[in-house]
């Protein structure tokens, strides 16, 4: 997933900075593997990324962090790695 691809994907990240949101694109690419999870690779880092973003200071000011410490999109992503890996588990 790219810039341009997230920003659309995730619009509520749009006023994050484009050097922050590569940052974090980069970061959310250490979670994912391209060749596990085939076609649903860019869903997978759209998700994981805008999960580190919602857990970062800027996130967690802008209130997109939920008391128990979780995100919609920690949540969705999990659901996506358990439907595409059954059996595998996501902390």
């Amino acid at each position: 997933m790219n810039l341009d691809q997230f920003q659309q994907e995730f619009p509520e990240f749009r006023t994050a900075g484009p050097g922050m949101l590569a940052r974090y694109l980069a970061q959310g690419a250490l979670h994912v593997n391209a060749s596990v999870l085939g076609d649903c690779y860019d869903q997978a880092h759209g998700l994981k990324t805008a999960d580190l973003l919602a857990r970062s200071p800027s996130g967690r000011a802008a209130r997109l962090v939920a008391k128990d410490g979780t995100t919609t999109y920690g949540l969705a992503f999990k659901e996506l790695i358990r439907s595409r890996l059954p059996g595998f588990s996501v902390v």
